[in-house]
């Protein structure tokens, strides 16, 4: 494991970059999300009326947020601009954690290109919904879980290795199930 890559130091950290991942996006009205702009439904959304210099200016915005939401989850929980076993030489390293901080952050905003081409739009009621049936218990969970990994476990284990690969095996799990249950209910409506 990298170091210092604090989402994968607890199931609740993971947790917590997935939310703060689907809430940036949220946020920056990317295309899941992009409420205001809802290009089906009109012809540029609240863009419409802006042309030539102000809506490059918009979208200018639009991209430079995506950028600081990549920089943002680099930080936070991919080490930053840590590289583990680099030289000593200083402007090596400095090179070396330039590259890997852009590289890092570039990575998330090609996720959120790559979400933006393949997940269809949500209403504001079902985002309303999603946030309050699921991300906010889970955040609190998350908020909770985390105190009580620091206050137990103040130097990490390898329990908690066992924890997290236990997590991702549930979760795999899961889907696994999930795609088997939506297989057999769309053979029975064809067949």
């Amino acid at each position: 494991m990298p170091t210092q890559w604090h989402m994968f130091h607890s199931p609740f950290t993971l947790a917590s970059f997935l939310l703060f991942f689907i809430a940036a996006l949220a946020e920056g009205n990317r295309t899941p999300f992009d409420l205001p702009e809802a290009e089906s439904e009109l012809v540029a959304g609240f863009a419409t009326e802006y042309s030539g210099m102000r809506s490059l200016l918009f979208f200018l915005a639009e991209w430079g947020n995506l950028y600081l939401i990549g920089a943002l989850v680099a930080t936070l929980y991919m080490g930053g601009w840590q590289v583990p076993a680099f030289t000593e030489n200083a402007v090596l390293l400095t090179a070396a954690q330039f590259v890997t901080f852009f590289v890092k952050a570039y990575f998330w905003v090609f996720v959120a290109m790559w979400i933006r081409a393949t997940l269809p739009r949500v209403r504001v009621d079902q985002l309303m919904s999603i946030c309050w049936k699921y991300m906010v218990p889970i955040g609190l969970a998350c908020v909770i879980g985390t105190a009580v990994v620091l206050v137990v476990l103040p130097q990490g284990s390898q329990a908690m290795s066992y924890a997290m690969i236990a997590v991702v095996l549930a979760v795999i799990a899961h889907f696994m199930r999930r795609v088997r249950y939506h297989l057999r209910r769309a053979a029975v409506s064809l067949g």
